[in-house]
C-alpha cells in the first residue's frame, strides 16, 4: 500500500474559501471539503483559541500547491487539480473505496493465477488429456 507523507499535505488556495488549508486537508485525506469545513468550524466554535492559531499556522506553514506547479513552468508536468481549478478530481471514499479496493484484490488474484505456474500447468494437462 502507498502511504502518503506528511510533505505531500499541501494547500488548494483554488478549492478554499479563506487560504486552502481545509481543501489541503480534505484532498490530503480523500474527505469531502464540505466536511472539513463543517468540523473546522464547529470546533472553531467550540474550542475557538487553538484551533483558530492552528489554522493560522497552518496557513503560514503548509506550501501552496499553486506555487509548485508554478515552479515547474509551462513545460512541467501539472495536477490536474491545478491546472482546471474549476473541475474536481473525483475522490472515492468510505463504502466506494472499500468496493473498488475489493474489486482490486480480485482482479490481482486473477493475474496472479493467469500468469502463474498453476495456470500453465493446467492447460498442459488439459493438452495431454486430449
Amino acid at each position: 500500500m502507498n502511504y502518503k507523507t506528511l510533505s505531500e499535505l499541501k494547500r488548494v488556495p483554488a478549492r478554499g474559501w479563506l487560504f486552502g488549508v481545509c481543501a489541503g486537508l480534505a484532498a490530503f485525506y480523500g474527505w469531502r471539503v464540505r466536511t472539513v469545513r463543517w468540523v473546522i468550524a464547529i470546533s472553531a466554535i467550540l474550542v475557538t483559541w487553538p484551533v483558530v492559531l492552528a489554522y493560522v499556522v497552518a496557513v503560514f506553514v503548509l506550501p501552496s500547491a499553486e506555487d509548485d506547479a508554478a515552479e515547474l513552468g509551462p513545460s512541467g508536468a501539472q495536477s490536474a487539480e491545478v491546472a482546471t481549478p474549476g473541475r474536481e478530481a473525483p475522490v472515492f471514499t468510505g463504502p466506494l473505496r472499500e468496493r473498488y479496493g475489493l474489486i482490486e484484490a480480485r482482479m490481482r488474484r486473477v493475474e496472479a493465477y493467469l500468469h502463474g505456474h498453476e495456470y500453465q500447468l493446467r492447460n498442459d494437462f488439459r493438452d495431454l488429456e486430449t
